[in-house]
């Protein structure tokens, strides 16, 4: 319980986790790190800072693939904490996030990469969000999005917003 950790830029702390480790997953098969697996089957507590839950599944352990389902909810002081603040401030809003992804672990860890040949998907819900974008001082309210993404699109399915009186809709 509470464990704190880091995995290449990715700094964890107060981590709880509920899984098993075998080095013989195939019982026909000699163990070693091929035939090896580590099944997470819940962990919660905070990623770079960003709270999460899910589930992880690693198996090939010399170049790790793995099976995760991850999901967060935050507020706008989450993701302050992720923005650069002299470009926008969030004053308020909350946001959802789930992703489940299949693939190497070198590969979603990868900050250059824009392109995944694992399986990416994923949906991001923001609601009620107000924030200012600070080199113009222009100021947004009432900001809501349903967004989905995979390894190849990232899709808004709707968007709208109010800025200075003047309400905006968008949908697909």
């Amino acid at each position: 319980d509470h464990a704190t950790f880091s995995y290449g830029k990715l700094q964890f702390a107060s981590m709880s986790f509920k899984g098993m480790f075998s080095n013989r997953q195939d019982t026909t098969r000699v163990q070693g790190n091929s035939n090896s697996i580590v099944n997470i089957t819940h962990f919660n507590g905070l990623a770079s800072q960003i709270p999460v839950k899910g589930s992880i599944v690693i198996t090939q352990l010399d170049d790790p693939f793995i099976k995760l389902n991850v999901s967060s909810a935050l507020n706008h002081k989450h993701i302050n904490q992720q923005l650069d603040t002299t470009k926008m401030v969030l004053r308020k809003g909350n946001f959802n996030a789930h992703i489940d992804y299949s693939g190497k672990l070198s590969e979603y860890l990868d900050d250059d990469r824009s392109a995944y040949k694992g399986k990416l998907k994923g949906d991001i819900t923001a609601s009620n969000v107000s924030f200012i974008y600070q080199p113009k001082q222009l100021k947004f309210s009432e900001v809501n999005v349903v967004a989905t993404f995979n390894e190849k699109i990232f899709n808004i399915k709707t968007l709208s917003l109010n800025a200075y009186g003047n309400t905006v809709r968008m949908r697909g």
